[in-house]
């Protein structure tokens, strides 16, 4: 929790061969420090600088004079501008981070000149560009470590990335890469675990990667077409989302893939069933199959994913009804099967689920009335039943989902920005925001055949309207009122406007009017008709009136005088 600048004094320690005051708020300028000159005397033993994580800015400081320098570690600050030549003399450096700052302009050549050493460089996230380099460019270091996510390397894939065969690691996303993936690329080293390429316009097919080192990979948000390709049995984490990939996945279920806990397959054009061979996936945290053409039931082995805490299966062609293994996924938090043919009733047992933030069963074909035990789901954020044919009425038990919506409440929001996104497609980025409230912020009921009244809590009544719509026998704030009702006074609704209850409460404002007539007319002729029919009183009103008068007169007479006199 150290603030403010460095001391200038530590630049006298010439002995000091680590300094490491990464994660405080330091800040200033680190120029006077190192002081920008050549020779020795200033730190001139000092082997590892760790200053990443603090507010230092201004320009990246001259480091020529520490020639001893392995571990230079200069990320999450605010430096700006280029970075210096000068950073291509230190020939011991072994490992270089300057990410998530301000940086901009090209990086050469130039730059890497006595880098033999080189093992990890990070330069990711900063206004880059770089590697202008020749095409037949050989680096004379082996990189183990490579992250240029964020910068601008493209558009063709760099050529000289061919060069380096110890790489384990290497994230070139984000980097208006729009050309085709090299074959070579695949086997471009024998250690390498981590592949990130998405966000870029990368094309071409993927070849089998079984016989990879690659453990985990990301490929979205490309233009990849051809069939999802076979992985390392050991492969951990897989994301294609947002390609062109099509045809069958049943590859996928060629192994045992006990270390497998993330598969995004998403918004693609998968098609067939869903393979029932999760039982060999037991550690699988995250599964996406959204927005693709699978279609066939929902498979009874994703009952054995007892880690399971993403199921998101929304805007297929999926149908029958749940499958009662699914109960045994106690540790579900988000479940997302909207947009498919399912039908049949909301089983009781989801009731059961009771780590669910986020349930959307929208744009089915289920049928039913609303099991009470979904009130069991005291921690849920996202409610969404909309659009099936769901008849009956709305449990009461609903105002046990605790401060639902509250007027002042920071979540509500929140909530609803969450929801326009949810509709279109959940980013899993907010899922960690959404895990730590345990407030219902978002209900929608709309477009079903529920019917009678809406229970009286002041969480129901909070939620506009629309949650409610298009359930022809459904009434109650903040719908019209039910038959019942429609003599009483309509209350507001915590939260409400009044377009919301222009409908709702007509009968009672047309009795307010009325009221507001006669209490006018009783009240203007009861005091003008007895000045008509009393003498006395006309004389005595206004005597007074002109009493007043010159009391007034009187007053503003005498404030012009003393303004006179002043001036």
């Amino acid at each position: 929790m150290l603030e403010g600048e460095i001391p200038i004094s530590l630049s006298k320690l010439s002995h000091l061969r680590v300094l490491i005051l990464y994660g405080n708020d330091l800040r200033g300028n680190l120029d006077e420090l190192f002081g920008n000159k050549s020779g020795k005397g200033i730190l001139e033993s000092l082997q590892i600088l760790d200053l990443a994580h603090n507010q230092f800015n201004g320009s990246l400081p001259d480091l020529t004079a520490l020639s001893a320098l392995t571990e230079v570690y200069l990320g999450v600050n605010n430096f700006s501008g280029s970075i210096p030549l000068s950073i291509g003399q230190l020939s011991e450096l072994q490992a270089l981070d300057l990410s998530n700052n301000l940086l901009n302009g090209v990086v050469s050549e130039s730059h890497f000149i006595k880098l033999h050493k080189l093992k990890e460089l990070d330069l990711s996230f900063n206004s880059l560009i770089v590697f202008d380099f020749v095409d037949d460019w050989s680096p004379t270091f082996q990189l183990d470590i490579m992250e240029l996510a964020g910068c601008s390397v493209g558009p063709s894939f760099p050529k000289w990335i061919k060069t380096q065969t110890n790489f384990s690691f290497l994230d070139i996303s984000r980097a208006n890469i729009a050309d085709e993936v090299p074959t070579w690329l695949w086997s471009v080293s024998h250690s390498l675990y981590d592949l990130y390429l998405f966000d870029n316009q990368i094309t071409g097919m993927i070849p089998n990667l079984s016989s990879t080192s690659i453990l985990r990979i990301d490929l979205s948000n490309n233009s990849i077409t051809g069939p999802i390709p076979l992985f390392n049995d050991n492969a951990q984490s897989i994301h294609l989302s947002q390609n062109m990939f099509s045809g069958l996945i049943s590859s996928i279920c060629n192994v045992r893939r006990d270390k497998l806990w993330s598969l995004d397959l998403s918004n693609n054009q998968l098609g067939v069933e869903i393979p029932n061979c999760w039982e060999k996936m037991s550690n699988l945290f995250s599964l996406n199959f959204a927005n693709n053409r699978f279609c066939g039931e929902i498979p009874r082995s994703l009952g054995f994913l007892r880690s399971l805490n993403v199921l998101q299966l929304r805007g297929n062609s999926l149908s029958g009804e749940f499958p009662s293994t699914l109960r045994r996924c106690q540790s579900l938090n988000l479940l997302d099967v909207a947009g498919n043919e399912l039908t049949g009733d909301i089983p009781s047992w989801l009731g059961e689920m009771y780590n669910i933030r986020i349930l959307n069963l929208a744009k089915n074909k289920l049928h039913g009335s609303i099991p009470v035990e979904i009130c069991n789901l005291t921690r849920i954020r996202i409610l969404n039943l909309s659009k099936n044919n769901l008849s009956g009425k709305i449990p009461d038990c609903f105002n046990k989902f605790t401060s639902m919506a509250q007027k002042n409440s920071p979540f509500r929001n929140l909530g609803y920005a969450f929801s326009f996104q949810y509709n279109a497609d959940l980013p899993n980025e907010i899922l960690v925001d959404l895990a730590r409230s345990q407030n219902l912020a978002v209900l929608d009921l709309s477009n079903n055949n529920l019917s009678g009244k809406i229970p009286t809590s002041t969480q129901l009544q909070s939620f506009n309207a629309s949650a409610y719509a298009k359930n022809k026998g459904l009434c109650g704030p903040p719908l019209a009122l039910c038959p019942e009702d429609s003599f009483k006074p309509s209350t507001t609704s915590p939260g409400g406007n009044m377009n919301e209850r222009d409908g709702n409460d007509l009968s009672f404002m047309q009795e307010v009017g009325i009221s507001m007539a006669f209490g006018f007319i009783f009240g203007f002729w009861g005091v003008v008709g007895t000045f008509i029919l009393k003498k006395s009183w006309r004389i005595a009103f206004f005597n007074w009136f002109d009493d007043v008068g010159d009391w007034f007169y009187v007053r503003i007479a005498i404030f012009v005088s003393k303004l006179g006199r002043r001036s």
